[in-house]
């Protein structure tokens, strides 16, 4: 039997001149480099990064307000939430390029502490603010309240393969007093099959046994919402508060919260669509 040959892959760099995107190689890799270009709804950084054929590529515009579109994500989390991080120490768990940690510090945070596993991925601007404390090659497993200055007011985060079953425990440890965050949710790292990532119904099943599950370990969701944009591959997306100041949802009423949203602002694929 004949094996198919692997598909060919193209740097991004040489896809972005080749496609007729960018005039040069210079211009592409500095395009990336500074975060501007998405691959799949993330942001890459290295020019080198192989694609496969079927990659979904778009630039970012100067006029976007944030380090990444995860800062978007964030903006409807404490709009929605009515969250206020003025003058607040926060954490910015799974930083990456630090979309998050933009939107924080755009509202006002008074210092923000960028946790992620990788390494040279936040944008340089941020890692040489003041009010940022980047803890890099660091799993937020990892962390513990003395490697804190001051202790935590509010934390956020946009975790990769870690169920929210995990990493809002985690995360709550790291707290002095009552746990304030707003999380991420991937329902494809909530058992969604990569087939359903668009379906209602399977959607609205994953954020009934994440709801169940996170109160059965002392950490009920809030209220809940859906993400403005889209996650890669066109993944839906949503948002969970625990704790805050306003009375809560509970239980059914969270779900049900996310799955109204979700008809009634459903997500777009790229953030220009936003500022339109």
């Amino acid at each position: 039997m004949v094996k198919a040959k692997a598909e060919p892959k193209t740097r991004l760099d040489e896809y972005l001149v080749r496609d007729g995107r960018l005039d040069g190689l210079k211009a592409a890799q500095a395009w990336i480099m500074s975060g501007k270009v998405v691959v799949d709804g993330i942001v890459i950084t290295k020019p080198g990064t192989l694609l496969a054929r079927q990659a979904k590529v778009s630039l970012r515009g100067i006029q976007s307000r944030f380090a990444s579109r995860g800062g978007f994500k964030l903006e409807k989390a404490l709009s929605r939430f009515g969250i206020d991080v003025g003058g607040l120490t926060c954490m910015d768990a799974g930083a990456s390029t630090g979309g998050f940690t933009d939107c924080l510090l755009q509202h006002g945070a008074a210092k923000v502490y960028a946790v992620e596993v990788g390494y040279g991925q936040l944008l340089g601007r941020l890692a040489l603010d003041p009010r940022v404390v980047s803890l890099e090659k660091t799993n937020v497993a990892e962390m513990t309240r003395d490697r804190l200055d001051r202790p935590l007011d509010f934390a956020c985060g946009d975790l990769s393969y870690l169920s929210l079953t995990k990493a809002v425990p985690i995360l709550a440890d790291l707290f002095d007093g009552t746990p304030h965050l707003a999380m991420l949710v991937k329902p494809l790292y909530e058992g969604l099959a990569q087939d359903d990532i668009t379906n209602p119904a399977a959607l609205e099943e994953v954020l009934d046994r994440l709801v169940g599950s996170l109160g059965s370990i002392g950490h009920p969701p809030s209220d809940a919402c859906v993400s403005p944009i889209k996650g890669g591959r066109g993944a839906i997306e949503f948002l969970f508060h625990f704790g805050g100041a306003n009375p809560p949802v509970t239980g059914r009423g969270v779900v049900i919260a996310a799955m109204d949203d979700l008809v009634a602002s459903p997500p777009v694929e790229d953030e220009a669509e936003l500022t339109k």
